[in-house]
């Protein structure tokens, strides 16, 4: 069922911009790989959407993300417009489109494992990003190595760790951000949909 924004649960945003944060995003072009990507992505667009504002989930990938997992994880899907491409060059063209529509806060570019990309199409998203104060986030395996040129303003390294109690622990590490010279690392525990192992 598709419902407008308007319709959600009314919430109480902290306003927070503490790191790993949504709001630490706005305006900027992330790189965030890892083998916990997804999970973190899945937590990002839950502030999101608590912050009232409007994500969108663009995948050039093969296997793209279930819905069902999201949703598990506190994603209202039936608010967020899910966009199939076939490359990543396509995705590229999708996310500025999105962006310069201003209909978006929060774009997620789910991409394969590297091919040739030149940095004029990510420079784009990074400019209009920053112009229109949207949050840009590039989902990749690998942030360090993920192409994207100077104007990446953060990578992020996430990996994801099983736990005993059967939840996972997921370190993030900040390989780079051009707004501060500390490598920041956090953890997180989530517990992953059932069926997950």
């Amino acid at each position: 069922m598709l419902l407008r924004a308007s319709e959600l649960e009314p919430s109480d945003p902290s306003g927070s911009t503490s790191v790993f944060s949504f709001p630490w995003f706005r305006g900027r072009l992330a790189v965030v790989g890892g083998l916990g990507a997804l999970s973190y992505a899945g937590s990002l667009l839950v502030e999101a959407q608590a912050a009232h504002e409007t994500p969108v989930w663009i995948s050039a990938h093969a296997a793209p993300v279930y819905p069902p997992d999201l949703s598990c994880c506190g994603v209202r899907c039936g608010v967020l417009p899910f966009v199939q491409v076939n490359d990543v060059r396509a995705a590229f063209e999708a996310a500025e489109i999105c962006l310069r529509s201003e209909a978006f806060g929060f774009i997620v570019l789910d991409l394969p494992p590297a091919q040739e990309l030149g940095e004029s199409a990510p420079a784009r998203l990074a400019r209009i990003a920053e112009r229109k104060g949207c949050a840009v986030v590039l989902l990749c395996d690998n942030a360090e190595h993920y192409p994207g040129g100077p104007l990446v303003s953060l990578r992020i390294a996430v990996e994801r760790q099983p736990l005993k109690d059967g939840s996972f622990l997921l370190e993030l590490q900040v390989l780079k951000d051009k707004h501060s010279f500390a490598r920041t690392h956090t953890t997180r525990v989530l517990h992953g949909p059932d069926g997950l192992y």
